[in-house]
C-alpha cells in the first residue's frame, strides 16, 4: 500500500511539474505580439517603423500617424504561425506524455488492487475470467453484474450472503481483472462474431468458469442485474434443472427501447452511450488520472460505506481504456442480447414452476427525466405481469441504477437469503 501511495505522488508531482512547466511555455508565446497604437512591438529587438505624410486634402488628419512596415506584419504572421504550432505540439506531447504514464501506472495498480482471494480460470483458449468466492455451504449463489461493472458492484451484497452459503460474483470478458475475448476464438464466436460481448458468449464464458473453478451446478441460486439479469434468464432458460432460483436486479425486457415512443432508445443512444464513449476517450488520453489528482473529478464512490480497495478499484478501472472499452461495447450491445434473448425464449421458454423475484429500484437513474422514470415503472409491470407471471415483484424507494446495489443491499440481501433457505428446504423435503 506505501509503495503504491509512494508511486501515485511521484506520478502526482511529476505531472504537475510538466504542466507547469508547459503553461508557463505557453504563457511567454503568447506575448510573442503586443500591438500598441497600431505599432508593432515584439518583445525582442527593434523593428524598422516608416512613418507617412497625411493626405492634404483630409482635413480631419493632423500630424503624422504612425503605420506598420510590411516588415512587421510578416513577422506578425511568420510568428502567429509559429505560435499555433508549438501549441499544437505542447497538447500533442502533453497527450502522448499523459498516455504513457497513465498506462504505467495501471500495470502497478493490477497487481496491488487485485483480491489475493480471488482467482483466475482458463475457459478456453486461453482466455482467463476472474471469478472471486466468498462463504460456504450450498446452494452456490451466483452474483452477474450489471452492464460495464464488475465483481466489486455487489460487494455489500456479497459479504452479507457469505455468512451463509457460498457466493461467487465475476468479472466478464473484458471487464475488470478478466482478458478480454478474442474473435473466433472459439466456434461460437466464429459462428456469431458479433456478439463477443452479447448475452450467448457470456452464458457460454460463465458456464465454463464455472466447470474450470469446480463450483457446483446443481441448484444453482442465480442473481443478475440489468445485463446480468438478460444473461440469468438466458442461462436459467438453457439450464433449466441448474437453476433453482431466479433473482433478477432491475431487469430490462425484451423490447424497452421500443416503448413510450421510443424514449429509452433516446435516452441509451443519445445520453447513456456518449456519455461512455467520452469516459472512454478520456481514459485513454490519461486525462481521467489527472482529474482525480487535480480533484477536478470526484471519486466515484465516496459517499458509499465500502472497503477502502474497492474503491481504488473503481478509480482504477476508470483510467483503464481497455474496461471502458468493454463497458461500451456491452451497452452497444444490449438491444441485440435483448432480441436473441427473446428469440430463443419463444423456443425454451423458462418454465412457470421456477421460482422468480424482480427486484427494482423505484426510478430508473435520478438524473433521467419523470417519463423515462414512469416508464421503467411500466417495463417492470409488465415484466412480472404478462412475461413471467409466475415472479413476484420487490420494490425499492432508495437508490437508482447506478446505487442501488448499496443503498438497497440489505433488501437485496435478505430476499438471496430468504431463496437459499427456501431451497434448503425444498431438499430436505425432497430427500425425505
Amino acid at each position: 500500500m506505501t509503495a503504491a501511495c509512494s508511486n501515485l505522488l511521484a506520478y502526482l508531482q511529476y505531472t504537475i511539474t510538466y504542466l507547469g512547466h508547459t503553461f508557463r511555455s505557453l504563457i511567454k508565446l503568447s506575448h510573442v505580439n503586443i500591438i500598441d497604437n497600431d505599432l508593432c512591438f515584439p518583445p525582442f529587438g527593434s523593428v524598422k517603423l516608416t512613418l507617412s505624410q497625411p493626405d492634404p486634402g483630409d482635413m480631419n488628419m493632423k500630424g503624422f500617424t504612425g503605420h506598420r512596415s510590411v516588415d512587421c506584419v510578416q513577422k506578425d504572421v511568420k510568428k502567429s504561425s509559429s505560435w499555433t504550432w508549438t501549441i499544437f505540439k505542447s497538447l500533442v506531447l502533453s497527450s502522448f506524455v499523459l498516455t504513457v504514464l497513465n498506462y504505467g501506472s495501471l500495470r502497478q495498480e493490477y497487481v496491488g488492487l487485485r483480491p489475493a482471494d480471488g482467482k483466475f480460470y482458463d475457459v478456453g483458449f486461453g482466455h482467463n475470467l476472474f471469478l472471486y468466492c466468498k462463504g460456504h455451504g450450498k446452494p452456490t449463489v451466483v452474483l452477474d453484474a450489471p452492464a460495464g461493472e464488475t465483481f466489486d458492484i455487489w460487494t455489500l451484497i456479497q459479504q452479507e450472503v457469505a455468512k451463509h452459503t457460498k457466493v461467487c460474483a465475476y468479472d466478464r470478458s473484458g471487464l475488470g481483472f478478466s482478458d478480454r475475448s478474442y474473435r473466433n476464438a472459439s466456434a461460437l464466436n466464429a459462428a456469431n462474431s458479433s456478439v463477443v460481448h452479447g448475452t450467448e458468449k457470456m452464458v457460454d464464458d460463465l458456464r465454463r468458469l464455472l466447470s474450470a473453478a469446480r463450483v457446483s451446478l446443481k441448484s444453482l441460486i442465480y442473481v443478475g442485474a440489468e445485463m446480468g439479469a438478460i444473461n440469468g434468464r438466458y442461462y436459467a432458460s438453457l439450464n433449466f434443472p441448474e437453476v433453482a432460483n431466479l433473482i433478477l436486479v432491475n431487469p430490462l425486457t425484451e423490447h424497452f427501447l421500443s416503448i413510450d415512443e421510443r424514449i429509452w432508445e433516446s435516452f441509451w443512444y443519445s445520453h447513456l452511450v456518449p456519455s461512455i464513449q467520452k469516459a472512454q476517450i478520456l481514459s485513454a488520453v490519461g486525462f481521467t488520472r489527472v482529474s482525480y489528482k487535480l480533484y477536478l473529478k470526484k471519486d466515484p464512490l465516496e459517499n458509499e460505506k465500502v472497503d477502502e480497495f474497492v474503491k481504488l478499484r473503481k478509480k482504477y478501472l476508470s483510467c483503464s481504456p481497455g474496461h471502458q472499452s468493454t463497458r461500451l461495447e456491452e451497452h452497444l450491445l444490449l438491444n441485440a442480447s435483448l432480441i436473441r434473448l427473446k428469440q430463443f425464449l419463444l423456443q425454451e421458454p423458462i418454465p412457470d414452476t421456477m421460482p422468480m423475484t424482480v427486484i427494482a429500484s423505484k426510478q430508473f437513474e435520478a438524473r433521467a427525466s419523470q417519463t423515462l422514470n414512469q416508464a421503467w415503472q411500466k417495463l417492470i409491470t409488465e415484466l412480472t405481469e404478462e412475461i413471467h407471471p409466475q415472479s413476484r415483484r420487490v420494490d425499492i424507494k432508495e437508490g437508482d441504477r447506478t446505487d442501488i446495489y448499496y443503498k438497497g443491499a440489505g433488501t437485496i440481501s435478505k430476499h438471496i437469503i430468504q431463496a437459499v433457505n427456501q431451497q434448503r428446504k425444498s431438499q430436505v423435503l425432497k430427500g425425505s
